[in-house]
């Protein structure tokens, strides 16, 4: 909470302060180089993927482009002054790739199931919700009262923040096999339909 109001305080100024001018451009040039990065490679790509979609900001690569370089963008400045709109820059594009992520990999998996579709929607609302947490410095305040709740399993005793984080970390683990395994089959179905190709072709000849 202090460093959003920092940053207030700040914006309400007569005249921006130059280290939050230098954020600014620091944060811009990071996400206009994962745009230029994204279309680079996605130009290569012929047909819409979890990656890459119809458009460069559609797929996954542009969000994680951009947070990866607005991550290397704040350990650099972090050694020069003190940071305050990195601490919200971080947490939006973080909850970007995660909706970005369950979503492409769903679409791709499952193209017209309604419980996909309130799936994405559920995880966006939670990565939204988890990003303004995080951004008000309340989300250390929601650990803590998490830690504090225990849930009896048996004789396994645990607390509803390690529940958390454990259902968490089997729905990435979820989504990334899924996203593999709909990979695979892409590429065996490929094969499969060059193969058959070159057979029709070789029997007309």
């Amino acid at each position: 909470m202090d460093n959003l109001q920092a940053l207030l305080s700040a914006l309400t100024q007569d005249t921006l302060p130059l280290p939050l001018i230098k954020e600014a451009a620091a944060v811009f040039l990071a996400v206009l180089l994962a745009w230029v990065a994204a279309w680079l490679l996605g130009r290569r790509v012929s047909h819409p993927s979890v990656l890459f979609g119809e458009k460069v900001i559609e797929g996954l690569m542009f969000p994680f482009l951009a947070l990866c370089f607005t991550y290397a963008a704040q350990i650099w400045l972090s050694k020069q002054q003190t940071l305050m709109l990195f601490k919200l820059a971080l947490p939006v594009l973080l909850s970007l790739v995660l909706i970005r992520l369950i979503a492409r990999v769903f679409r791709a998996v499952f193209p017209s199931s309604p419980v996909a579709l309130l799936t994405e929607r559920f995880v966006s609302w939670m990565a939204w919700g988890l990003a303004v947490l995080w951004i008000t410095d309340v989300l250390p305040l929601v650990i803590m009262e998490m830690e504090q709740i225990h849930l009896n399993f048996g004789r396994i005793k645990l607390d509803l923040r390690t529940l958390f984080e454990g259902l968490l970390s089997s729905a990435l683990v979820l989504v990334l096999s899924l996203w593999f395994s709909a990979f695979i089959e892409h590429r065996v179905l490929s094969q499969t339909m060059s193969d058959l190709s070159m057979r029709k072709v070789a029997a007309n000849v």
